[in-house]
């Protein structure tokens, strides 16, 4: 929005929601006037967050690596790496939940934190969007 209000031009900003909104990578399904939009990519949306939010990007992996079923998912949670000699103990809940208390919390605190940051350029920006967007809406014919 920022971007189309400082051009003073729409561009393609409608694809661009679009997109972040209904976009499907596999199997979209078909609908009557095409089939839904390919998806923006996670990467690159995580790019735009970093220029907005310092360090997000680096916390979403992390807070991936807990979410998704692969080593800090899984074995990390019931193993505890000893590099000295190359061995692993393996034991239930080895890992106390204090880790996952504070990924928990560092998760809120970044999730208000960027809520807080694009509320505020969101009511900033707003009115102006709207006001380019209606100079350029085209009567139906």
């Amino acid at each position: 929005m920022d971007d189309a209000t400082k051009s003073n031009q729409v561009g393609d900003i409608d694809t661009y929601l679009v997109k972040l909104n209904v976009g499907i990578a596999t199997g979209p399904p078909k609908v009557e006037e095409g089939e839904f939009p390919r998806p923006l990519k996670v990467g690159k949306f995580l790019e735009q967050v970093e220029k907005v939010m310092e360090g997000f990007s680096e916390h979403y992996g992390i807070l991936s690596e807990f979410a998704h079923p692969n080593w800090a998912g899984t074995v990390l949670l019931y193993s505890k790496f000893h590099p000295e000699n190359l061995t692993i103990d393996f034991e239930q809940y080895m890992r106390n939940e204090e880790q996952a208390k504070k990924l928990g919390v560092n998760s809120l605190h970044a999730a208000l934190g960027l809520f807080e940051v694009t509320y505020n350029n969101l009511t900033e920006s707003m009115p102006a969007f709207v006001e380019l967007c209606e100079r350029n809406l085209k009567p139906n014919t």
